[in-house]
């Protein structure tokens, strides 16, 4: 099953290459590619002859022939199989499924030698074999069962409707947005060029251009909707893990838990990484590859840990997944909790580092770059600070709301000016509460000069004798003052470098070496 979470990332290849061609701007195709899906989990949509006279449990393994003859095995899938039914969903395995690829595949790709026969007889697998006859049009009615559209709706439901639900996570982004399918109405909003209906961050895509909505369309896909399907996969886990524990086991006790936690890995990957994690892919794992190197942040020293090693923040994530899996086989719910909470720490790194990059260029650089360019810069500029505006906004400390503002308003789409540093400095005074620091998030550099930006440097993290000489200070000048606010940099959360800078050039924001503005894209 997580092969299936795995190939997600070839649907939003597909979704990627027809908003790129679509010329008119009304990405139909590349909208029936996100509700209708390509490459997962291939379904039939039969019709009986004759009604089902009992129920049906989803899962059981259904029997049929293709044109020539051959078995083709599947089961009953989705919400069909109740008596009275005409119709059922029959599931191909995974070895029909490789051979039945027809749904948005363009008529050349299609390949129908491993699809169910147009008329037969379906056998459903009942302790009592039952026959039905069925009709179907092999080209119209086999399409799939696993999309970018039902990822984005599942994820909402599951994550708002469950014991423990909803999760904290996912509630913040409820609560901000005031929607349940929050990704899924900014996606849609996106393709029909509307403005969002939220309680905050609204988006009027009226003000897009097509390439701006492309843009806005396939990023919120992978950081808005998946990005929070990884978080809503850790969490089923941890629910089953802490509901199935079984004393003295010490082998694989949750499979159900292991497989959800596999399927978050996979939807942080992806397929198209490669076994190496080197590839051209489109999911979190990429944009961390990525923005490590534009931060200078590639090594660095994890915020648990005493010792010395550096690490990426792809390498602490993956480490984390790996202890999480080891923590559920052995039943450490708990310590499964705290991997998870890890992950997501670092998983939102990468998305302050995009929306602090899209500040930077719409500030500096946005008068000197074509329309085409200027269009992608805004519209990356907003999605980015969508994905992580809830977090700011409920962080918790007194300005957090009013910092999210800051940077909405600096941001969104049609915003008059952007100011870099009053995005960079709302950022820096939440990274306590968010559990980062000015290390791990950066600042933007030039791989080629081996100098940061001018006005991106990183910030530094307050030092024990930081604080201790700033209480020292407040408790002298207060007592000779009496009720005098000292103005320190105590107020703030980072004091910033004075070295290294680099004065941002005219024909660039960053070394081509680590651009990937040409091909697109993040």
């Amino acid at each position: 099953k997580s092969m299936i979470k795995f190939k997600i990332d070839l649907d939003l290849n597909e979704l990627n290459i027809e908003v790129k061609n679509d010329t008119y701007g009304n990405f139909v195709t590349a909208k029936r590619v996100y509700a209708e899906g390509v490459h997962n989990l291939s379904v039939a949509h039969l019709t009986l002859f004759k009604p089902l006279p009992i129920n049906i449990p989803k899962g059981t393994p259904l029997m049929g022939v293709n044109d020539l003859n051959e078995v083709i095995l599947g089961k009953i899938y989705g919400r069909s199989g109740y008596a009275g039914d005409r119709k059922i969903m029959f599931l191909y395995n995974k070895t029909s499924t490789l051979k039945c690829l027809v749904g948005n595949h363009p008529i050349e790709n299609q390949e129908t030698s491993g699809c169910l026969a147009r008329y037969s007889n379906l056998q459903i697998m009942l302790e009592q074999p039952r026959n039905f006859s069925y009709v179907y049009d092999p080209y119209i009615d086999n399409d799939n069962g696993y999309t970018l559209k039902s990822l984005s709706i599942n994820t909402a439901r599951l994550m708002n409707d469950c014991k423990r639900c909803p999760y904290d996570d996912y509630l913040k982004f409820r609560k901000y947005y005031g929607s349940l399918s929050y990704a899924d109405d900014w996606i849609e909003a996106a393709f029909e060029g509307r403005t969002t209906n939220f309680a905050n961050g609204n988006a009027n895509f009226h003000l897009y251009s097509d390439l701006g909505r492309g843009e806005a369309i396939h990023k919120s896909i992978a950081f808005m909707s998946i990005w929070m399907s990884i978080i809503g996969k850790m969490e089923g886990a941890i629910d089953l893990c802490a509901g199935i524990m079984v004393k003295n086991c010490t082998n694989n006790c949750n499979p159900q838990a292991v497989q959800l936690w596999d399927d978050a890995v996979a939807l942080y990957t992806g397929s198209l990484e490669g076994t190496e994690g080197k590839g051209s892919g489109l999911l979190p794992y990429s944009l961390a590859s990525k923005r490590c190197k534009q931060f200078n942040t590639c090594e660095y020293i994890p915020l648990s840990e005493e010792s010395q090693q550096k690490y990426s923040i792809n390498d602490e994530i993956i480490r984390f997944f790996r202890q999480g899996q080891n923590a559920i086989v052995s039943s450490s719910c708990e310590a499964v909790r705290r991997y998870k909470e890890s992950i997501v720490r670092l998983m939102t790194v990468p998305i302050i580092q995009s929306t602090l990059r899209y500040a930077y260029i719409n500030q500096y650089h946005f008068h000197r770059m074509k329309k085409r360019e200027q269009a992608q810069a805004q519209a990356e500029g907003a999605l980015f600070a969508a994905s992580v505006l809830p977090f700011i906004h409920f962080c918790g400390n007194v300005r957090s709301q009013a910092d999210a503002q800051l940077i909405f308003q600096n941001l969104k789409v049609g915003s008059l000016q952007t100011d870099f540093a009053i995005v960079k400095t709302a950022f820096e005074r939440n990274y306590d509460c968010l559990g980062l620091n000015c290390y791990i998030v950066g600042g933007l550099y030039n791989n080629s000069s081996h100098k940061y930006l001018a006005n991106a440097l990183p910030c530094i993290n307050p030092t024990e004798q930081d604080i201790r000489d700033i209480k020292i200070t407040f408790i002298i000048f207060f007592g000779l003052t009496g009720p005098i606010i000292v103005v320190t940099c105590c107020l703030l959360p980072c004091r910033r470098r004075k070295h290294g800078e680099e004065i941002p050039q005219e024909d660039k924001i960053i070394d081509r070496e680590n651009s990937d503005d040409e091909s697109d894209d993040d």
